[in-house]
């Protein structure tokens, strides 16, 4: 008997329809299309040979704690180093109120599974990031796109679309 797994997945994984940047990654290699939704940074823009020599530093000082698991909320240095280098900008926080997370798409994600049910609305500008929707999708939301102007977000069209959609 063959299992069919998809019978198996949550309704979420079954109905995710699979990794949307990954697809517009793949878009990047067809020489007719010019995709202006994502693209890789330049290797020129890389510091080789800084993260060489940190690295290079990091692991020959101290390869038993690099080597190590780490505490799920971060490492405690780093936790404090971020708690004093916002003090320069006034911002004071403790380190319970910190979530560290290993990329903008990761933080993206965790607010969306915090804070989004389904159907609960998120609006953005279009266009917009593509990965903020990637990292929404999975909670299954009402996107609501408001289109951007020459400076920036339409302050006046959210306003009413807010309106609009409270008054329902």
């Amino acid at each position: 008997m063959i299992t069919n797994w998809l019978e198996r997945y949550s309704d979420n994984s079954r109905d995710y329809g699979g990794y949307s940047i990954g697809k517009l990654f793949a878009l990047l290699n067809d020489p007719e299309i010019i995709s202006l939704a994502g693209g890789l940074p330049s290797p020129d823009m890389f510091l080789k040979e800084e993260m060489r020599a940190a690295s290079r530093k990091i692991l020959q000082n101290n390869i038993e704690k690099v080597m190590q698991y780490s505490p799920i909320k971060g490492e405690n240095t780093l936790l404090a180093a971020i708690i004093d280098f916002l003090k320069n900008d006034n911002v004071f926080i403790k380190e319970e109120n910190l979530v560290v997370t290993s990329s903008g798409q990761h933080g993206l994600d965790l607010t969306g599974r915090l804070f989004l049910n389904q159907d609960d609305i998120v609006m953005l500008d279009r266009p917009t990031f593509a990965g903020a929707i990637v990292a929404f999708q999975m909670q299954r939301p009402k996107f609501v796109g408001i289109d951007i102007e020459d400076d920036g977000s339409n302050i006046d069209e959210y306003r009413k679309k807010i309106k609009e959609l409270l008054s329902r």
